[in-house]
């Protein structure tokens, strides 16, 4: 779990101290000071690089580069010490805070900071080309079409069943999946912050498994009969998606979802797509039998008995349009949590605390994926809750709050939006 990301276990994490209670003062000063213990007492990071380096460090770097990234820590600490003054002042409705991402160089945040014109959802699909120099070309596509349903041209037949807006129907206010038990827990899934372009794996697998839990509990509610022979929900190979994204096409049977990265996109232009689609024809093991490795890419492992032994009901998956956010929290009420995208290039997502991230300027395309779980109201701004890839150690206690109807800005209905669809004894959800 995220706690193993602690280099001390004995030490006590900033953020988890009680937070003080800063009086803002009258004169400039005092209340500068006030913020700036407030924000060492709670982030740890203001003039602390060695608490830094003991609670978020996340791998060693040589002298040369420990030099580079305390240098970035420091450039980013000025960010979050801007945004905490002006959080008490209450002139902005976001927290930042120096987390695992402070010490993110200048140019890795300019690699983050592009965009790409997404593909259709098939494009990933195509026939490979034929490579003429590899005598074993027909060998390798027969050895994978043996091993795998899901190769090539076999895909493409996997359509998208679009969302249909139901009218003249409401839904609730405020709504958070996570209070009726259905979304697995950090402990469970943890976080991914070692493969960023690999997001999109964690999403697809904390959104099958809230559905089927969705699914369990209404077969148990209607008909506790049909529900005797199942198991109960258990976390699904994460590393799988990782590892065998690519290897169900010949072509690609060597991507490295962790360093590939096209366009900026997220590991690949489609994976969120070529994800359902990969468990819909292949299933997912357990992660018991296929371990997640910390974001670290292998050759795929894929076991077909492995796969018999988890319980696998997708049939399909449900695709919701873009730019529509009416239909978009209709479908979060009806069916449940989904899995959204968008391109996080801007600072105040990575290194987001607390509040309503309402962004502007952000590039097209997809460079993190997210599992949608909710909406509410605060300071009388409407917005989204997400569960974040990183681990509750991440934003609010793994929660980003980001403005519903942001117009033009870095919203999550710049992108399609996904979830399964489970063909077993029906459908249950919580209607």
């Amino acid at each position: 779990n995220c706690d193993r990301q602690i280099a001390n276990p004995l030490f006590i994490p900033p953020k988890r101290i009680l937070v003080m209670e800063c009086v803002v003062a009258k004169f400039s000063i005092a209340v500068l000071s006030a913020f700036a213990v407030c924000n060492a007492a709670n982030n740890g990071t203001l003039g602390d690089w060695g608490i830094y380096k003991t609670y978020w460090r996340l791998r060693k770097y040589s002298p040369t580069e420990e030099v580079r990234r305390e240098t970035a820590f420091w450039e980013n600490d000025l960010i979050v010490n801007a945004s905490v003054f002006q959080w008490h002042t209450k002139q902005s409705l976001i927290l930042l805070y120096g987390n695992m991402f402070a010490d993110t160089t200048q140019d890795e945040w300019t690699k983050i900071d592009q965009a790409y014109a997404a593909p259709d959802d098939d494009d990933w699909g195509r026939q490979p080309a034929r490579d003429n120099n590899d005598p074993e070309w027909d060998g390798k596509q027969k050895k994978y079409k043996e091993k795998y349903s899901f190769v090539n041209t076999s895909w493409t037949s996997i359509k998208a069943q679009p969302y249909h807006t139901v009218l003249d129907q409401t839904i609730p206010l405020s709504l958070d999946w996570r209070k009726r038990m259905v979304v697995p827990n950090f402990e469970a899934v943890c976080c991914i912050v070692d493969c960023r372009y690999g997001t999109y794996a964690w999403a697809v697998v904390v959104t099958l498994i809230s559905h089927l839990n969705i699914k369990l509990l209404e077969a148990e509610r209607r008909t506790p009969a049909l529900t005797e022979s199942y198991d109960k929900p258990t976390i699904y190979s994460i590393q799988q998606l990782i590892d065998c994204l690519g290897a169900d096409d010949v072509y690609f049977d060597r991507l490295n979802i962790c360093q590939f990265h096209v366009n900026g996109g997220n590991g690949l232009a489609d994976s969120v797509v070529r994800a359902y689609k990969h468990v819909i024809m292949n299933g997912l093991e357990l992660d018991t039998s296929y371990t997640y490795k910390r974001g670290n890419y292998s050759t795929c492992k894929y076991d077909k008995n492995e796969v018999k032994k988890a319980y696998n009901p997708f049939t399909g998956y449900v695709k919701l349009d873009r730019y529509d956010e009416v239909s978009l929290a209709q479908a979060l009420a009806f069916y449940g949590p989904l899995t959204v995208s968008f391109n996080a290039n801007l600072k105040e997502y990575w290194l987001y605390s607390n509040g309503i991230l309402m962004p502007q300027n952000c590039k097209s395309g997809k460079t993190v994926s997210m599992v949608l779980v909710g909406y509410g109201l605060e300071r009388g701004h409407r917005y989204w809750l997400l569960m974040s890839p990183w681990g509750e150690r991440w934003g609010r206690s793994g929660m980003l709050k980001m403005k519903w109807f942001s117009g033009k800005g870095c919203n999550i209905r710049r992108t399609s939006e996904f979830f399964p669809h489970l063909g077993v004894q029906g459908q249950y959800y919580l209607v």
